[in-house]
């Protein structure tokens, strides 16, 4: 039986799941540059409009785990 925290805690992981998922079938990919962006603001991921979130070079790609742990969610 999960507590309340629990389900509270999985509830805002589902959520955060969900926005990623969204990022990256919404994005924005423009072939000339070889990046993609964020079409949108992903609050929940720490995203803004216009984000590169993927690049062919000198790229720090986003890291699902690494935005759960910021948003100090316990996976």
């Amino acid at each position: 039986m999960l507590t309340l925290d629990e389900k509270l805690q999985r509830a805002q992981v589902d959520d955060i799941k969900k926005e990623w998922r969204l990022l990256w079938s919404c994005r924005i990919d423009d072939k000339v540059r070889g990046e993609g962006s964020a079409s949108q603001s992903f609050p929940l991921l720490f995203v803004e409009q216009g984000t590169i979130i993927k690049a062919t070079r000198n790229f720090k790609p986003l890291d699902l785990k690494e935005i759960l742990r910021s948003q100090k969610v316990q996976t």
